[in-house]
Formats: C-alpha cells, structure tokens, sequence
C-alpha cells in the first residue's frame, strides 16, 4: 500500500508540473524604442500570467549599455511590490501598467543601449524574456554663421565669392547642415563631423556664393537637419547680403527719374 500511494504521488506530481510547463507566457517586447534627452519613454514587457500562481513572480529589467558592453541590473519587482530601481536609474524608472512596462525619465544620452526584461513566475518554473534597442537622440544646441551676428547684413558685392561656413553643434545623431537664399534651396556642399566623445557630435560646412544684382538684401540661411531621427526640431542662423547698396541705388533713380517726368510735364 505505502508503494502505491508513493507512485501515485510521484505520477500525480509529474502530471502537474506537466501542466504547469505547457503553459507559455508570451511575452512580448518592442524590437526598438526612440527617444530624447530629458524626455521620458516607456518599453514595453507584455506577458500572460500564469493560471496557478499569478501573483508569485518576479520582474528584473536589466542594460547593457554601448559604452561597457556589461549588462547590469537596474529594476526589480517581486509581486504585487512596487520594485527597486538600481544604480543610475534610481528616482527615473518605474513599472508602470499592470504588467512588466518600464518607464524610463530625464533620459540621458548614455541611456543609449539594450535592455532585456525577464519574467519569472518561480512557483511554476515558468519564465521568459525580451530584449529592446533603445536609441536616444539630442537635437543640436545651436547653428552659428561664423563670424557674424545673427540677421547681421554683411557686404557680399556682386559677382565676387561670397564665403561662409556654418557649425552646429553637440547633436546626436550628426546633423547635416542646409542652406537657403530666402526660401531657396542652395546646393549644400560637403560637411565634416567632429567627435566630441560624450555621445554628440558637430557638423562644419562651408558655402561659397557669388551674389548677384537682385540678391540684394536676400537672406541667407544655414539650418540643421537630424531628420529622420529628429524630424521636427532645428536650429538655423541668417545673415543678410548687402550687394553694395545696388538695390536702394537703383530704387532712388527710379524715384528721381520719376520725379523729373513729372516737373517736365507740369512745366
């Protein structure tokens, strides 16, 4: 009798564990995430709880980042706990929902990396995971014509070559640089890119021009373009030509021309 019931325990067991293994969590994760600095983002950790245990788990979110290549723990829940967050992501991240979704905020360029979110429902011996690419972007700090002052109308006399060379700066990703007489469109030539090894990046080009008669007080413009990473911020700088004062020149002869036809007539 002892021998029976020990095999009928040791096949009910066997049954049961079985069953609990059959059943799967399909957790699902974003491939990638965007986001910026100081902005906030969440990744997201879906998942189907198991049916016998569904409150005996465990949440552990963990990073690895492009700079160590070391994955390190950040965020743990057990249960119906509201978690811990670890090292650098203390007082910026919180699960959020009502399953594993982590909320990431105050982003940091060094957020840059990816993250890996594995639930376990330890009572069952159930557990999976899912991986995320986080990008995080920055919009440059500024676009500088150099050496002259925004709006500031330069001399630029007609069919002589007009240089000037814009630099933006601190971005990620690099930006490039856009030109524009007016609303026009320039040929944008080369630009070169300089590392500043904190995550960002400058961009240098120059604009070689020769104005010509009706450019007078046309505006110039150099703008940054991050697109399509960041599609909606810019930064830009003008500068006005000034083409040896043709264009007023012109305007008062006609003005005097004008006048004379006038006094002719009346005389």
């Amino acid at each position: 009798m002892p021998r029976l019931l020990v095999i009928f325990l040791l096949s009910t067991a066997v049954q049961l564990s079985m069953g609990q293994s059959d059943h799967d969590l399909n957790l699902v994760t974003d491939p990638q995430k965007e986001g910026l600095v100081d902005s906030t983002v969440t990744l997201k950790c879906d998942y189907e709880p198991s049916p016998t245990n569904p409150n005996s788990y465990i949440v552990e979110w963990k990073f690895e980042s492009e700079a160590t290549d070391e994955e390190v723990l950040i965020f743990k829940k057990d249960g119906a706990h509201a978690g811990t967050p670890y090292g650098d992501f203390v007082g910026r991240t919180a699960i959020v929902g009502n399953k594993a979704d982590l909320q990431i905020s105050r982003l940091k360029l060094s957020d840059t990396g990816d993250y890996v979110c594995k639930v376990d429902f330890y009572m069952d011996d159930i557990d999976d995971s899912g991986e995320t690419r986080l990008e995080v972007y920055k919009p440059v700090d500024e676009a500088d014509i150099v050496g002259h002052e925004r709006g500031a109308y330069i001399s630029a006399p007609v069919g002589e070559e007009l240089t000037l060379t814009c630099r933006v700066g601190k971005g990620r990703p690099q930006s490039e640089v856009k030109w524009y007489k007016d609303d026009t469109k320039l040929d944008s030539p080369d630009e070169t890119y300089t590392d500043n090894r904190d995550g960002t990046y400058n961009s240098t080009s120059t604009l070689v021009y020769t104005p010509v008669a009706m450019d007078y007080g046309a505006i110039i413009k150099c703008q940054s373009d991050q697109t399509p990473e960041i599609s909606d911020i810019y930064r830009s700088d003008t500068v006005v030509l000034n083409t040896g004062g043709s264009g007023s020149t012109v305007t008062a002869s006609v003005f005097l021309l004008l006048a004379c036809i006038i006094m002719s007539v009346w005389s």
